[in-house]
Order: structure tokens, then sequence, then C-alpha cells
């Protein structure tokens, strides 16, 4: 066996050895392969240089056959001659583009390959105004052009950007040769220096083999002779030679002899040295067999002391049964308690102590570790005060919040009423500029207070969403109704598309989903100086009673870059600080909006590209209350029907198209109004004339209003009734529409049901006169009738500036209004005299609106009169409308109280003497 282990010992190093030059062999390989592979790889450069030089030369040929046809077209008016150019005009911008994509890496080229395409897109552009001239009879004036020497000058510039990138090709593969040239020097050099150096490091560690055993052999003999003298063996041999092994061997005979003793000694000092007290008991007699220096210390007692106490001399009176069961789980495998323990002085203080049960000398011992936990107790205490305070805290924040938020509210409300009321007056050009100034800063103010409010609830985890039926569709286009009355100043379309797979009623929160739209088109708007903003609804999956929708506002605004996108949807951003000034806003809404579409168990992302705009995607997760398509009549009832769309927006033309295939029509577009008439024309001498033709006003050219009067004034099409699309939905404009000859109007945002409702309506209608000759002739808007005086209403709040604002309000439509500042005044009033209205505000002192609503109710069971109670709150969530409806209101308005939504209201109500129409 010692013969086998001394070949395994030597043969091992004898494999070391010749692994040497085995090793040099392997880096020689590696070498070469490294060598290699930079070849490959310059020669796969040389490719895309060489494919650089071909699309600069493809560029400048195409460039120059251009030219050629185009003179050819100019000298003899030939459009054969145009061959080249109409190629070069469809191929040069590819070779262009493919060539920006190749040297994307190389900064100087890329310039280049910019600029070659900047200056080939101006000869194509040149190219393409001179066949424009040429078409429209100018030959002469091209002609001159030409002689002006101009067109060689610009293609002097492209040949020289061209050679520009071919040289610095050129001067890329030299260097790339070059230093392919240094690396096969290197190579060689390298190989050489590793033949050589294995040879050496191969004779120099043979030697070293041999010296290392002789050594080795000789310092074992010596540490031999020095332990039969009674020393110590010394330190060990290293390795696993069999050289170490025989002297591991005489190691571990003298520490088998010495290990219970150093043992014994290194757990005596780690007990005395811990700070835990350690208790050794018996565990049949409980008694303390002994005992560290940390116990001594904690309990007061000496270890004499100590030795022969019992555990329940450790502890207070009341802990027998404690010190048993601490027992019985030391036994199952340990066990960690909390107690409480006496000193000697008879003072007590908490303990935290884990036992376990161990063998020691035949004999069941128990070893029990004991911490003092008096700090950490104290410790913990102070944490609950703190948390408490935390709590306290929280809780004040959240009613500070509350209670500012509706303290701001309630003269915010006052403000954007009064300069509503301010605005129907007779004012200046200047003052109703201020008026408005201040009623569209009370509006952005209290959208911030909104925010502000909904932050505060987020971050106290208070977020909730309510579970109500309601119908989709009005939530999505109320809100572009919404923001589309501001889009139109500047000069931005606002489209919806509700897929016909979508429920028409859903379960979940309408109030939340309209915040989140709102947040997300308005930002869109916001950011859109000129274009159009497209609002999307497509279903993405349905399981079970749960519907998934997927929202998608798509906006050809600003756009924003990577590094504004990355933090978009977080607290307080909004771009960069030039964007916050020219545009406003607390850069709260989208964070909050990606709050409450986690909470619909969606996602919420976007792409966008600086200067192109913007795409906000999210999903959200609801119940489906009715997963049916369109009732049949309605398909049956447009099915067959062909409609014409006229209109230079190319978003309205698809979304309209869109809708029209879901209901069955078969629709065509055109994109201004002599394409528009030419299909009108066409499509009746084939006998088959369009049933609708939607004409949007504003046309390039002629406008809709000249373009319809120019049908009706066509025989040929007097089947096809007229529906005008427009962005301002006014009297005047709708008068006008009547008088030249439309059936129906059409106001953007576009939104499906008006759309539906038109075209329906349009298709029953008679149709109209032939319009008169000459130009329109504006209608005078019309005058507002004198107020009714018929109806009393009383208003009921608190807050004098919002009764005032309120007694305004209602005698500006023409009611007899008086006021209560409380609910029970309110009672008695009710009960006194004869309202045909109330107006409760829900949160007042003493009596609040609710209580003064179920009196008031109550009181009516008696007389059997009913008068109509309409709630004013600051509160908007449609769980508020429900307690308002449960407490016996007939209506709900959410402050600040808008006056067009007051009308509404009240002519809802009482609708026999509507004051103002």
């Amino acid at each position: 066996m010692a013969r086998m282990g001394r070949r395994s010992g030597l043969r091992t190093r004898a494999f070391v050895l010749a692994a040497l030059p085995l090793l040099c062999m392997v880096v020689s390989i590696a070498a070469v392969w490294l060598f290699v592979a930079r070849t490959q790889f310059a020669s796969v450069q040389n490719e895309y240089s060489e494919r650089v030089d071909a699309l600069a030369a493809i560029t400048l040929r195409g460039l120059v056959d251009a030219e050629t046809g185009f003179r050819g077209y100019a000298a003899t008016g030939e459009r054969f001659f145009l061959g080249p150019y109409l190629t070069a005009e469809r191929e040069v911008p590819l070779r262009t583009a493919e060539l920006r994509d190749v040297v994307a890496n190389d900064p100087p080229q890329a310039a280049r390959a910019r600029l070659l395409d900047q200056l080939a897109r101006e000869r194509l552009d040149a190219f393409a105004h001179g066949v424009a001239k040429l078409d429209a009879g100018r030959r002469a004036e091209v002609l001159a052009e030409l002689k002006t020497g101009s067109s060689k000058t610009d293609m002097d510039r492209v040949r020289s950007v061209v050679a520009q990138i071919q040289t610095g090709e050129q001067a890329v593969r030299a260097r790339r040769s070059a230093a392919l040239n240094a690396d096969w020097v290197t190579f060689r050099w390298l190989i050489a220096v590793i033949a050589l150096a294995s040879t050496g490091v191969s004779l120099i560690v043979a030697y070293l083999l041999v010296r290392w055993v002789v050594d080795r052999l000789k310092l074992l003999e010596a540490k031999t002779r020095r332990y039969s003298g009674g020393r110590a063996f010394g330190e060990r041999l290293g390795g696993d030679d069999e050289i170490a092994q025989l002297d591991r061997a005489f190691h571990d005979m003298a520490d088998v002899l010495h290990e219970r003793d150093r043992e014994l000694r290194r757990y005596s000092l780690l007990a005395d040295t811990t700070r835990d007290a350690m208790l050794f008991v018996d565990r049949e007699t409980t008694a303390i067999l002994d005992a560290n220096q940390a116990a001594r210390d904690l309990y007061g007692y000496s270890l004499d002391e100590l030795v022969g106490m019992h555990m329940w001399d450790l502890r207070t009176p009341d802990q027998d049964e404690e010190i048993a069961s601490l027992f019985d789980a030391a036994d199952r495998g340990g066990a960690l308690v909390e107690a409480v323990a006496l000193r000697k002085s008879g003072s007590s203080f908490a303990v935290e102590i884990t036992a376990r049960t161990a063998e020691l000398d035949g004999r069941s011992v128990v070893l029990e570790v004991v911490r003092d936990i008096t700090e950490r107790r104290r410790a913990s205490e102070t944490l609950l005060r703190a948390l408490d305070q935390a709590v306290a805290a929280s809780q004040f924040k959240s009613q500070f919040v509350a209670t500012m938020s509706h303290e701001i509210r309630t003269p915010m409300s006052a403000v954007i009423g009064m300069t509503e009321l301010l605005l129907t007056t007779d004012l200046g050009p200047t003052e109703r500029k201020y008026a408005e100034m201040i009623h569209e800063s009370a509006e952005t103010l209290l959208r911030i207070i909104n925010d502000i409010l909904d932050f505060s609830k987020m971050e106290a985890g208070k977020l909730e969403l309510e579970q109500v039926t309601f119908a989709l569709a009005p939530v999505v286009e109320g809100v572009v109704e919404l923001l589309g009355t501001g889009a139109k100043s500047d000069d931005v379309t606002l489209l919806t598309y509700i897929a016909p797979e979508v429920p028409k009623l859903l379960h979940g929160d309408p109030s939340r989903l309209r915040q989140v739209l709102f947040n997300v088109v308005g930002n869109a708007v916001k950011f859109t100086g000129r274009g159009s903003v497209v609002v999307l609804v497509e279903r993405v999956e349905e399981r079970g009673g749960t519907v998934v929708l997927r929202f998608e506002v798509r906006d050809s605004g600003i756009g924003m870059s990577p590094e504004v996108l990355a933090s978009l949807f977080q607290p307080f951003q909004q771009g960069d600080s030039s964007t916050t000034r020219k545009f406003g806003g607390t850069g709260l809404g989208l964070s909050i909006a990606k709050r409450i579409v986690e909470l619909m168990s969606g996602e919420i992302g976007a792409i966008s590209e600086p200067g192109i705009g913007t795409i906000v995607t999210f999903t959200a997760a609801f119940g489906a209350r009715s997963l049916i398509a369109p009732a049949p009549h309605v398909q049956q009832s447009l099915e067959g029907v062909r409609m014409l769309v006229i209109d230079d927006d190319a978003a309205v033309r698809e979304m309209l198209v869109r809708y029209a295939a879901s209901w069955g029509i078969t629709a065509s577009v055109a994109g201004d109004a002599d394409a528009g008439f030419e299909l009108l024309r066409a499509a009746a001498a084939h006998g088959r004339p369009y049933d609708i033709a939607m004409i949007d006003y504003v046309l390039p050219g002629m406008n809709g209003l000249e373009l319809g009067r120019k049908v009706r004034n066509d025989p040929r099409l007097s089947a096809t009734k007229l529906l005008m699309i427009t962005a301002f939905d006014t009297v005047v404009r709708r008068e006008l529409a009547e008088q030249w000859g439309f059936v129906g109007f059409v106001a953007k945002p576009i939104r499906q049901s008006p759309i539906h409702d038109a075209i329906v309506g349009a298709l029953h209608s008679a149709s109209p006169p032939v319009p008169p000759e000459g130009p329109a002739v504006s209608v005078p808007a019309r005058v507002l009738p004198a107020p009714s005086s018929a109806r009393r209403l009383l208003v009921v709040d608190d807050n004098t500036i919002t009764r005032s604002l309120a007694e305004r309000q209602l005698a500006t439509l023409g009611y007899d209004v008086s006021t209560a500042s409380d609910g029970a005044e309110a009672v008695r009033r009710a009960a006194a005299e004869r309202f045909d209205a109330i107006l409760m505000d829900c949160s007042m002192p003493q009596m609040d609106g609710f209580a003064a609503t179920r009196a008031i109710r109550e009181a009516e069971r008696a007389t059997g009169g009913h008068v109509t109670i309409i709630a004013m709150t600051a509160n908007a969530l449609d769980r508020d409308r429900d307690r308002c409806i449960a407490a016996g209101m007939d209506d709900y308005l959410a402050k600040p109280i808008r006056l067009d939504r007051l009308r509404t209201t009240l002519a809802h109500w009482l609708p026999a003497t509507e004051p103002v129409p």
C-alpha cells in the first residue's frame, strides 16, 4: 500500500511536470484561435465597409439618373424620360435610410450619411417641383433654372459627400489592415516566447520536484527525532502526498491524548465570557449543577450558592407550571419562552430563556441560556408609543387634508360659480378675458386639490373602489365630450371607438374609471397642440363573469424622451422643468391613475417618440353584466346602407368607417370636397347613389356648407342625405347647415351614440329643399326669453358664499329663490311654505342634509305631497349619489355647481316651465 501511495504521489507530480508543456500548447492554440477570430471580424467589417461604399455609389447613381431623366423630360416633354426619376424617387430614400442604419455606430460617417440623405431629399424635392412646373406648362421657367447651373452645384455637393464617405471607409479599411498585420507579427513572437517558456519551465519544475521530495523527507526525520525526545511535533506538513499522510498519522496519535483537555478549557472559557447566563440543571430534580460567570452576575449569587439551588428559587412563586412546561418543551427539541426572574436582592426582571435537554455523563441535563430583556421590553414599549403617535399623526393629517380640502373647495366653488355668472353678463373684451382667466385658474386649482386629496388617500392605503353596474359608453364618451370643449381652440380632434364585442354594461367603479380616463386623455389633449387624440376600447379576454378591457389613448402631440417616459407614472413627474412651466400641473394625475388601474387588476404603460406622439394603454377588469352583441333591430335598420365620409382628417375617416362597419354600413371615404363630389356623382351615375354623405365643415379648398349646396343643387344627388361634421356645435352653424340642405348634425368629438342616432335620423328624414343661391347668410344668435318666476326654490347651505352663489345662479335662470342656513331651518321652511324644489347641501352643522331630507319625507307621508330635493355635495362618487337617493333625495349635483348642469337638472325635474332653454 505504501509503495502504491508513493507511486501515486510521484505520478501526480510527474503529471504536473507533463501538464506544463500541454498548458503552453493550449495557450498557443488559444492565441491561434484569437488571431483567426480577429481576422474573421476584420473580414466582416470590410464587408460592411464595402456595403457603405456601394450604398453611397447607388445613391449618387440614382440621383444622376434622376437628373438625366428630368432634363430629358424638360427638353422633350416626353414623360417616358421620367422613368429613372421615378425609380430614384422610390429607391434613393430607401438606400440612404439603409446607409444611415449601417453607419449608425460611426459618428463621423453617420453625420455624412445624414447629410447625404438630406441632400438627396432636397434634389428629389427639386426634381418633383420641376416636374410639377413642367406639368403646369412652365417649361421655359424650368429650362431657365437649369441653365443657371444650380443643379450642377447641388450634385457636386452630393458627389463630395459620397466621396467623403468612400474615402472614410477606405481609411478605416487601411487602418484595419495595418492592425491585422501588427497582430500577425505579435502572434509570431508570442508563439516563439511560449515555446521557449514551456521548455524552461519544465526544466525548473523537474529540479524543484526532486528538491521538494528530499527536503520533506529530511523534515519528517527531524520531527520524529524531536518527538522521541519528549517535545511536540510542531506544525503539520502541508499537502496530501504520502509524506504528509505519514506526518498526519503521528500528529493524530498526539492529538487524541490532549483533545479532551483542550475541549474542556475551550468551552469553559466560552461559557465564562458570553454575556448570556448559562445554567446546567438536573432534569429530574431541577437542581442547578453549574453556572457561568454571567449567571452569577445576573442573579447576584456566587457559584457555591447557585449550585444546589432549584430553578423555582430563581423564579417568582406563580411560575411553577411554566417551569414544568419549559422542561417538557426542552425534551421535545428546544424551547424559547419569556419569564420573570428573581435576583438575590429580591428584585424581579424580564428574561428570555432558551432550553434544551442533553445527556451528560449518563445524566439528563437541561441547558438554559438566560438573557435579560429589560431594555428590549422598554424599547418595545417606546416603539409602541411612537407607533400610536404616528397613527394619531396620520389620522390628524388625513383629517387636516379633508378639512382643508372642504374649506378650500367651498370658496373655490364660489369663485367658479361667480365667474361663470360674470361671463353671462355684458363684458368688454378685456374684462371678459380677465374673467375667463380667473375661471380657468380656479378650475385648475380645484383639479390640484382633487389630486392632492386622492394622493393623500393613496398614501394612507384608503383608496377604495366601489362596485356598481354602469354603462361604459357614457363614461368614455362623457370624458371625451368634456375635454373636447377645451380642445377645440387648439385645433385638436377627439375621437372614440368602442369595439362591438365590448359589453354594454359593466360592474365596477365608473367614477374611478372616469378619473383615469380624464387624467390620461387630459394629458394627451394638453400636450397635443394640433392633430388628434383617439380613445380606443377593446376586449382583451373574458373569464367567467369577468371581462378584461384594454383602453388605448393615442395622440399626435409632442411626444416624450425615454428619460421622461421612464418616470411618467411616478408622483410629481411631468417631463423636465421647462415642460412643467409650459404646461403646468402637479404631476400627480398619472401616478394616481396607475394606482387606480392596479386596484382594477390592470396594468398601465406608454410608448412615445418625441415629435411623433404618445400611446398610453391600460387594462382593467370588470364584472360583465351584458356580453351580447348590439340589438338585432339596430343591425337590420342599417344593413346595406351606403355612406360616404368626406373629411380631411384621416383619423376621423378611419373611426367613422370602423363604426359604420360595426353597424353593417358600407362606407367609402374622401379627403377633400372635390374628391367627395366626384365619388357622389360616380355612384349616382352607376345607379347606386350613396344613402348618406357625412361632410366635415372645414375642408381644404371648399368648405362643407359650399359642398352641401353643390350637392343639393345637383338633381342626380337628391336621394343622398347630408350630415355635417364639425368641432363647433353652435346654433348659428346648425341653422346654416339646415338652411343649405343638411338634415343632421354630428358634433366632434366623434362618439358612437350621436353618430348612430344622426344616421338613423337622416335616413328617416324628409328630403330638404334646394338651398338658395348666393353666399351663406349668417343667422343671428337666438335671444333668450324672459325668465319665468312661476317656480319657487329653497337653497339650503351653511356657507354664506355658497348660498349667495346658488341664489344668483338660480335668479339668472329665472327662479324665485329663498335660502336656509341649516337642515333644521329647511325642515321648518318646507313645512310652512310651498317650494317646487329644494337644493340641499349634505354637510351642515346641527342637522345635515340627509337628516333634513328624511325629516321632510316623513312629514310628507301625512300630507301626501312630494317636493323635489336635489343634493349639493363636494363628493362625486356614485356611492355618494346612492346615499343621497337612499335618504330620499331625487337627484344629485356635485360641487362646484355649473350653470349648464344646474339648468339641465332643473329642466328635468321642473319641465313644464323651464326658465331658460
